[in-house]
């Protein structure tokens, strides 16, 4: 009894080592429209068997069952993928026409059917389906200290972004944690050219180099601004003189209202009243 208790414990165990080990089989990286082929793996075209397309995640269906005994419809297809399964006279399953929300995990079995059982093959797949990525486009915004370059794309899933430096002499390939790279100012005697390149496993895109000379940039910038202060300070002299010039000119002008000085009044009746001799 403890014999038959052991062994069917390892029966369950070698199941579970089998359905693992099945989990971890292909990958296929696809665009969106594209096709996907599922091979059939069958021993003989003598043996009857079965074949069973299964998604298995994120949701759980059937999508295709063919039995080869069966002469009157020996195909079945689920209504949701019936003009875009198709069984192939090759031993091939083709999915055609596919979309984003086809990614996920497929199983596909074949069964061998007769009086005793047999052994089954089973293949599980990992469909991954991406949209082709568009041409990257880099926006360049200036600081004091440095320098950012952000790079977007329009279209495309799944997308990593990666950096490319290159000089005159000599390319460089360094990679970024994101899309968006700082370049820290500093003098240099070259310009460096930068290209960001956009990809997913399906597809990959480079934008537009943008050349930057961070040295040439600074000294750029601190000219215009040396230019501009000299600029303001005649200005402003010029503004000080006028200013000046108007207080000067109101205090010196003559007051037609004030009363006249008491030393013409006095001398005038002096004149008046001087006797006659």
């Amino acid at each position: 009894m403890e014999f038959l208790k052991v062994a069917s414990v390892l029966h369950c165990l070698a199941l579970h080592e089998a359905a693992r080990s099945a989990s971890l089989n292909i990958v296929k990286n696809v665009a969106v429209k594209g096709d996907v082929l599922f091979p059939v793996r069958h021993r003989s075209r003598d043996e009857k068997y079965e074949v069973t397309l299964r998604k298995k995640w994120p949701v759980a269906l059937k999508i295709l069952g063919w039995n080869s005994e069966l002469m009157v419809r020996p195909l079945t297809v689920h209504p949701y993928y019936t003009a875009r399964v198709h069984l192939i006279k090759a031993g091939i399953v083709q999915f055609r026409d596919v979309f984003l929300n086809d990614s996920g995990v497929y199983e596909l079995t074949t069964d061998y059917l007769g009086p005793v059982l047999r052994n089954n093959n089973r293949d599980v797949f990992e469909v991954r389906v991406f949209e082709p990525v568009s041409q990257p486009i880099i926006r360049v915004s200036d600081a004091f200290t440095n320098v950012t370059l952000n790079c977007s794309v329009s279209k495309g899933t799944g997308i990593a972004f990666y950096w490319k430096k290159t000089t005159y002499l000599e390319s460089e390939n360094f990679t970024s944690s994101g899309s968006v790279l700082v370049v820290k100012s500093g003098c240099e005697e070259q310009a460096f050219e930068y290209s960001c390149v956009a990809e997913n496993p399906i597809s990959q895109q480079t934008s537009v180099p943008v050349t930057i000379k961070l040295c040439a940039e600074s000294q750029d910038r601190d000219r215009r601004r040396w230019i501009l202060l000299l600029s303001l300070i005649p200005a402003l002299l010029v503004a000080s003189v006028l200013c000046y010039s108007l207080w000067w000119w109101r205090r010196r002008k003559p007051c037609f209202m004030c009363p006249q000085s008491n030393t013409t009044t006095n001398i005038r009746k002096l004149h008046y009243t001087a006797p006659f001799k």
